[in-house]
């Protein structure tokens, strides 16, 4: 009397395609979480250079100035102003014409806008941070 036993292949067939998918499944979420680890390191360390900027666009490795620039100030030293930081390429834009002129003491807060782009120039780079805020202008 043989009283053998063993797996048939449609077992085996089908507990490696379970064991297939769950290692897929693992990987593609492995995958996934490294993904989104990159994107956070990007978005936070190009926010922490915006901040930079806006408080000191004296910062910029510039590549290039304007026509018109704004009165002399430390907060400003023209109306866009682009360069490098940290990799980034920052354009910072000061919108002086929503400016509000505060009457007893001269000085104004006008509109600044911020854009960090990952990768390159604001031609062909990644925007990845944009950014506004008021800023007060000293007289």
């Amino acid at each position: 009397m043989n009283t053998r036993s063993a797996f048939t292949f449609i077992e085996i067939a089908v507990s490696i395609a379970i064991l297939v998918i769950g290692i897929t499944a693992a990987m593609s979420l492995l995958i996934t979480g490294m993904n989104w680890a990159t994107e956070a390191k990007i978005n936070f360390s190009a926010t922490d250079a915006v901040e930079t900027v806006l408080t000191n666009p004296r910062i910029l490795n510039r590549v290039s100035r304007p026509a018109e620039p704004t009165p002399a100030s430390p907060d400003f030293d023209d109306d866009v102003i682009s360069g490098y930081l940290n990799g980034y390429y920052i354009v910072r834009t000061v919108d002086t014409s929503s400016k509000v002129t505060i009457a007893n003491n001269g000085g104004y807060y006008a509109r600044v806008r911020i854009e960090a782009y990952h990768g390159g120039d604001d031609q062909d780079g990644e925007k990845v941070v944009d950014f506004y805020s008021r800023v007060y202008v000293a007289p």
